[in-house]
């Protein structure tokens, strides 16, 4: 992803990235050849855009004006930031019950669990 993308997204979603996120989309550090980690951090700007909408739309009562889509787990629970709380941690949101659950105490921690998850992969 590029600076413009980034932009791009802030500007379509309203929002403001965090320097973490934005650091991590221009180095995209995760093993291309690993299709979860492809989903859990997508590196797609029309695809987060669009997926940020979706859930906007679709689960506008659930899905808060602050959260930030940024991927999904294997079963395709959103990961997510919350860029209205302030807090840096990295959480998942349920999309069969919709609860809300801590994955990481911040972004950091939460790149680094997908890596250790994606260095046991067997597609490595």
């Amino acid at each position: 992803m590029t600076a413009g993308d980034l932009a791009g997204i802030e500007s379509v979603l309203g929002l403001k990235l965090p320097a973490s996120y934005r650091a991590a989309m221009l180095a995209y550090p995760l093993n291309r050849a690993d299709a979860n980690s492809q989903i859990a951090l997508q590196d797609d700007a029309k695809a987060v855009t669009a997926f940020n909408r979706f859930l906007r739309e679709e689960f506008s009562e659930d899905w808060r004006p602050g959260y930030f889509a940024i991927g999904n787990s294997p079963c395709g629970d959103p990961y997510f930031l919350d860029l209205s709380s302030g807090s840096p941690a990295g959480w998942s949101w349920s999309h069969e019950t919709h609860e809300v659950a801590q994955e990481a105490p911040d972004f950091a921690g939460w790149l680094a669990m997908q890596r250790s998850l994606e260095a046991g992969s067997p597609n490595d």
